[in-house]
């Protein structure tokens, strides 16, 4: 990501988003998550196991400036293979998300949805809220409208990527 730097909150992620270590590698990669988010991630997850990877542990365990990738890289490893374009939409629509719901924070997020746009490859699935994009036939014009839309996909995305129950 090029143009917008995000650290979006752990909870918020996991909020959001039943995470992978693969998520957490590319959102770390890409300055879209906390840095300190791997250990909170680990320490959350350490109870979910009889036996946790030694990985699992160390990190859990790891302090506040320890170098932790390779035990992230480590606990990726260990899961199965995943397409990078679908761990794109998944950090896309978290980015959307948090910028949705911190809109009113913002000078311009109509704007930061299109540097969003861009960073990511510009992808299809926001062309209908991106402001200088021509609208579809028919749709309605203006930024109202396209808040309106931007909060559909969020709803579609949403289902899509919400995290399992407990």
């Amino acid at each position: 990501m090029e143009q917008i730097r995000l650290a979006l909150p752990v909870e918020f992620v996991r909020a959001h988003v039943g995470l992978t270590w693969r998520d957490v590698r590319f959102g770390l990669d890409h300055e879209l998550l906390e840095p300190q988010a791997a250990q909170v991630l680990a320490m959350a997850e350490l109870g979910a196991f009889d036996a946790p990877a030694a990985a699992l542990s160390d990190l859990a365990a790891a302090q506040r400036d320890e170098p932790t990738r390779r035990l992230v890289d480590a606990l990726a490893e260990a899961e199965p293979e995943r397409d990078d374009e679908e761990l794109r939409r998944r950090w896309l629509y978290l980015v959307l998300a948090w910028l949705y719901e911190n809109r009113d924070r913002l000078a311009e997020p109509l704007a930061v949805v299109e540097a969003i746009y861009a960073d990511f490859g510009y992808p299809e699935e926001m062309e209908s809220f991106v402001r200088y994009l021509p609208a579809a036939p028919g749709a309605r014009l203006g930024d109202a409208a396209l808040l309106a839309r931007w909060a559909t996909y969020l709803e579609a995305a949403g289902l899509r990527y919400r995290p399992a129950a407990p």
